[in-house]
């Protein structure tokens, strides 16, 4: 079972039993197939001369492998490519299989996943320097430090360890948008255990909230 956490963290503390990670014994991959908005973010008048709400993401998935992790989008796309223009109540739906957000591979004891909805009416150069901006940030932040600690040593997998890392994460990208003056959508969060997930499966989980909702794709192969 998948677990989602929405604007707030609540984790139970763990006990300090020492315990091992368990790894996936097939691939798994994730998509993103679909976005909806369910609310315009622009005032009265851009909304009657420009219905179109323009959005991107920035995500970040993360296993206890000890490895990097993943994030989109890369610093060598095309920033005009990343824009998502969408009109309230309309779903955007993703060419081919969707937006890879994590590549087929083998997944160390859990699949973390943070996706921050950006909605930015700035040129396309400031857009993308924003992107930088934070993809920096998120490299020279302690993420890194904290998923390296968890995944060295598995008996530091509490609640507060996930919760650090996670926290993190929302530091970083919410002081560059509040820098940057772009306006929030929301921050999704979720958590796909390995134990729960170890036969061949392809099955959608939706993520919902009063500003969006959104639909992975969880492939297990």
């Amino acid at each position: 079972m998948a677990l989602f956490f929405e604007n707030e963290i609540d984790f139970n503390i763990a006990s300090k039993q020492t315990v091992s990670y368990e790894k996936s014994d097939a691939k798994w991959s994730l998509y993103l197939k679909d976005i909806t908005l369910k609310q315009n973010f622009d005032g009265l008048l851009p909304q009657i001369f420009n219905p179109n709400n323009e959005i991107y993401l920035y995500v970040i998935c993360w296993d206890y492998s000890g490895n990097a992790p993943i994030i989109y989008p890369l610093n060598d796309i095309d920033p005009a490519s990343l824009i998502i223009r969408i009109k309230k109540n309309k779903v955007h739906k993703f060419n081919g299989d969707g937006v890879l957000l994590w590549p087929r591979s083998y997944v160390h004891g859990a699949l973390h996943i943070n996706i921050t909805l950006i909605e930015d009416d700035k040129d396309i150069v400031k857009r993308g320097e924003t992107l930088m901006e934070i993809s920096k940030a998120i490299n020279k932040s302690k993420l890194f430090e904290l998923t390296s600690a968890i995944s060295s040593n598995p008996a530091t997998i509490t609640g507060v360890a996930v919760a650090k890392a996670i926290t993190e994460i929302s530091r970083v990208i919410g002081s560059i948008m509040s820098k940057n003056k772009n306006d929030y959508i929301n921050l999704f969060q979720g958590c796909f255990g390995v134990e729960n997930h170890n036969t061949p499966e392809k099955k959608n989980y939706p993520f919902a909230n009063q500003q969006a909702e959104m639909n992975l794709e969880f492939i297990v192969n």
